[in-house]
């Protein structure tokens, strides 16, 4: 399953579609 983020301004727009595993992960690393 395949989900846009829209907060991924407030992490740098650096995601757009991730996984929703991936997505967590990232979201952890770039907004910390």
């Amino acid at each position: 399953m395949i989900i846009s983020v829209m907060d991924s301004d407030s992490c740098g727009g650096q995601i757009h579609r991730a996984t929703v595993r991936r997505e967590l992960e990232l979201i952890r690393l770039c907004c910390k």
